[in-house]
């Protein structure tokens, strides 16, 4: 019997749909809240690998164990599962959903947890507060959107790092995944990073193309890896 449960491939399509710019948050953060106890296992029967690649990309950049991190965009906490594997303890976590938030604090590895609709809040957080933000799979449709950029710069103090790691085909138009592509997230995505390089209120470090973002019917997808410095 198929489960009428909402799940991660039911929010892919959203995001391909027609009418995906339409959809406010409320929709979000219920779906993730209808999938929070299956998120996981959907993760791993796509081979998502984001999570992953994310931690490796902060540990090349910010060595220090010791540091302050925020997970925007934390959802059941994997990425937070690995930073605390590399030795990165002093994390905590924001998301849409307090659903899919008490999946992650299970894992044990976040100081503290937020729900906050990030883009369209101010998030709870201090001027320079932390010395690291991590966003792993949040930049998408219908998602946390660009234009909080300034709002991530805000609160990691000068000199921190800001790891973005997104799904390639989201804001590049890329061959065979030309349904995914949004034209308005692309755009606003090259236009909120080009505004905080050219008011000098941060500079690209690297950026990192890998394959397997996740792997679906065979496809992988890759993803891209982003390291900003804030100035």
């Amino acid at each position: 019997m198929q489960s009428n449960t909402p799940g991660v491939t039911e929010i892919f399509e959203l995001i391909k749909s027609d009418h995906c710019s339409t959809v406010g948050s409320q929709v979000i953060r219920d779906l993730y809240d209808k999938c929070s106890s299956t998120y996981d296992k959907e993760t791993v029967d796509l081979a998502c690998t984001g999570a992953k690649q994310s931690g490796i990309i902060l540990s090349e950049h910010c060595p220090d164990k010791n540091i302050s991190i925020v997970d925007c965009g934390t959802g059941t906490g994997l990425v937070g599962v690995q930073l605390n594997t590399l030795g990165y303890k002093n994390v905590v976590g924001v998301d849409i959903s307090q659903k899919i938030l008490e999946i992650a604090e299970q894992k044990g590895v976040y100081k503290n947890l937020f729900c906050v609709t990030v883009g369209e809040e101010r998030m709870p957080f201090g001027d320079n507060e932390f010395d690291a933000l991590i966003c792993c799979g949040g930049i998408a449709p219908a998602h946390i959107s660009p234009s909080c950029f300034p709002e991530w710069v805000r609160i990691v103090r000068p000199g921190g790092s800001i790891v973005i790691v997104v799904r390639r085909c989201y804001v590049e138009l890329h061959k065979d995944e030309e349904e995914f592509y949004s034209q308005s997230l692309g755009e606003s995505f090259e236009a909120n990073i080009r505004h905080l390089e050219d008011s000098k209120k941060w500079k690209a470090i690297s950026k990192k193309i890998f394959p397997g973002y996740l792997t679906k019917n065979g496809h992988a997808s890759d993803g891209i890896g982003m390291v900003f410095e804030i100035l």
